[in-house]
């Protein structure tokens, strides 16, 4: 991490990571940042890590570089292609079967 900003028990930083990938013989360098923002305990110990990054744009790099087109994992949550669950957990507008008012 390049610089940091530590205040009472959390601390953040920027982060980068660097990748070499070869395809088909060819050496890519695939780039990757985000922000980390760290929690520590009373006792000075690690309590949490929160790690915030760009997935579309590394999505992006990688399809720059695949020789094939590169195809996005389906949403694991099948509610949430559709609109039927909220935040909540709750279902949406759709009438439930049996009616009522």
């Amino acid at each position: 991490p390049g610089e940091m900003l530590v205040a009472m028990d959390k601390l953040m930083c920027k982060w980068q990571v660097n990748y070499q990938l070869v395809v088909d013989g060819k050496k890519h360098q695939v780039g990757h940042w985000g922000m980390c923002k760290c929690k520590f305990a009373v006792d000075n110990r690690l309590a949490s890590v929160d790690l915030r990054y760009d997935v579309q744009g590394l999505v992006g790099q990688l399809e720059h570089v695949m020789p094939q087109r590169f195809q996005m994992m389906p949403n694991a949550f099948p509610g949430a292609l559709n609109g039927m669950v909220d935040a909540g957990g709750a279902s949406g507008s759709k009438p439930k079967a049996g009616g009522g008012a």
